[in-house]
């Protein structure tokens, strides 16, 4: 029934189409509220041109009924949707690391538009999670979310029906290791700052007369400045390569 409808070959570029599109809608970068959804779907227009003659060869048989080839598409979409959203997800322990810093730095009333998270967040996070995603594509990081694509025709083939309990494992592992890698992140922020009011406590008790809430405040904001300097580059240096590894399951390697 299909087949005076949907060439062969427009069938692969479909598929693929599918799944890339999918991907590209929560990517960082590529999936953020200031990339225009011309500009996305022109990105997975020209990734299916590129990889259907050389996936053409993995990619199932033509359905011949309509409600089978509209199965195949959503489970081409959720697995395009997975592929961006690992991604997201280690980028949103950027997110958590930012508000624990602002919070232990004393800004976190400092609210701004997140353009990655598409909505309010502390300054810090903010800063945080724009560099790192500038950082993906800056040190080409990104080839692994492209290769992911390609070889996720190998771990979850197309046609066939995603293996969910393997997939909920992985999405909730990944999920954990975000909120891991956030703590781990802010932890200098969290070491610093709790010594930092066990000092500002024993001077409030050696010193009552002291006001010691405005001599500690300019001094918690500058602290947490400071330390946010030194520690930057290691932090990026971390988050790439939590984002590099959290890929590695995806990949046919």
């Amino acid at each position: 029934m299909l087949e005076s409808v949907l060439p062969a070959k427009l069938f692969v570029f479909l598929l693929i189409l599918v799944r890339v599109g999918a991907a590209a809608m929560v990517m960082p970068g590529i999936g953020d509220s200031y990339v225009t959804r011309r500009a996305r779907v022109i990105f997975a227009f020209f990734m299916a041109l590129i990889l259907a003659p050389l996936l053409a060869d993995k990619l199932p048989g033509r359905p011949g009924e309509p409600i089978a080839l509209a199965l195949v598409l959503i489970g081409e979409v959720f697995i395009g949707l997975l592929l961006g959203g690992v991604a997201r997800m280690i980028v949103g322990a950027l997110m958590i690391a930012g508000m624990i810093m602002a919070f232990m730095s004393t800004l976190s009333n400092a609210l701004v538009n997140d353009p990655t998270a598409q909505q309010q967040g502390s300054i810090v996070g903010a800063f945080l999670s724009t560099m790192g995603v500038l950082l993906i594509f800056a040190t080409d990081t990104h080839h692994m979310m492209l290769r992911a694509m390609v070889d996720s025709y190998a771990v979850f083939p197309a046609g066939r029906a995603p293996p969910m309990q393997d997939i909920a494992q992985f999405v909730a592992r990944t999920a954990a290791d975000a909120f891991k890698l956030g703590f781990q992140l802010a932890m200098p922020f969290l070491v610093v700052g709790t010594i930092f009011y066990i000092g500002v406590g024993l001077i409030n008790r050696l010193m009552p007369q002291v006001q010691i809430f405005f001599v500690a405040i300019p001094l918690q904001v500058g602290k947490g400045i400071v330390l946010l300097l030194v520690t930057l580059p290691a932090i990026m240096q971390w988050f790439l390569q939590s984002f590099t590894e959290s890929y590695r399951p995806l990949l046919n390697l």
